[in-house]
């Protein structure tokens, strides 16, 4: 995880990154506490300029009470960042072109990681 963030604060115009968290079909079972814990201890201890936004997409209501837990151990200055959103509200953040058609976009790119490179990272 550390790497992706690296790797996405670098590239980036501003030194930021944003997250789009996929909650779709996601159920009690998925919910994974302690990297959540360590996602956002890593942005507040060692990238606390680094986090735009962090959308969390198609929430189902029953993980709300995840939320709560989650909420008392980020920092106020990034509960602000935090936005959930449906394919409309995504669509107000981020361009049609640039989400793919199972949330609300126009984009058909199908990502298809290149053999040899891990998690499909051409780089390096």
């Amino acid at each position: 995880m550390l790497y992706w963030i690296e790797k996405g604060v670098r590239a980036a115009d501003w030194g930021v990154v944003s997250i789009l968290f996929d909650c779709t079909d996601s159920g009690v079972g998925n919910v994974d506490l302690e990297m959540m814990r360590h996602l956002f201890e890593t942005f507040r201890k060692y990238y606390p300029w680094g986090l735009g936004y962090f959308l969390v997409y198609n929430m189902p209501w029953y993980l709300s009470a995840v939320w709560r837990i989650i909420k008392q151990w980020i920092p106020q200055r990034h509960v602000s960042k935090i936005s959930f959103v449906d394919a409309n509200g995504l669509k107000d953040l981020i361009s049609e072109d640039q989400l793919p058609l199972c949330m609300g976009g126009t984009s058909t790119k199908i990502y298809e990681p290149k053999e040899g490179f891990k998690d499909g990272d051409e780089s390096e």
